[in-house]
């Protein structure tokens, strides 16, 4: 079983966790926001292209404590089907796991997919969707989607 990630963090200098989502191969979702994160960190293009996009679910702004605690039971949930976390950009598994707050289960595999998505079909499911790109649950998404368009 995949479980696509993707990530929002305010630079690439020293990136801190900004968002974060995941989506199953069956749709299943989570989305958490970091309400503790320092964001005059954050680069330009964070400021200009992902920051207006956040606080649209405001149930999901939490602090790093909760979002491990919720990461932790959500991920949980799939322990018996072994999953993978596949994602684009080590960054993301990085920052999946200081967002988890302690050891990887070792049930939990992880994999980088970058180069097996299908860079058209990803694109295409923005159009599809009328969805914005460069916020986390809508990338992990695309993602998805380019994945298994190359299937």
């Amino acid at each position: 079983m995949y479980i696509f990630l993707d990530t929002e963090f305010t630079d690439f200098v020293a990136p801190s966790l900004i968002s974060i989502g995941l989506v199953t191969e069956s749709g299943q979702q989570f989305y958490a926001e970091r309400n503790d994160v320092d964001l005059s960190c954050c680069s330009d293009f964070l400021k200009i292209v992902v920051l207006p996009k956040l606080g649209r679910f405001p149930r999901r702004i939490v602090d790093s404590t909760q979002m491990a605690e919720q990461l932790v039971a959500w991920v949980s949930q799939f322990a018996c089907q072994q999953p993978t976390i596949v994602y684009d950009f080590h960054v993301d598994w990085t920052l999946f796991v200081e967002a988890l707050g302690r050891d990887v289960p070792p049930w939990l595999a992880h994999r980088n997919v970058d180069d097996q998505i299908d860079d058209l079909a990803r694109e295409w499911f923005f159009v599809e969707s009328g969805l914005d790109d460069h916020h986390a649950l809508n990338d992990a998404l695309a993602n998805r989607a380019g994945f298994w368009g190359r299937e």
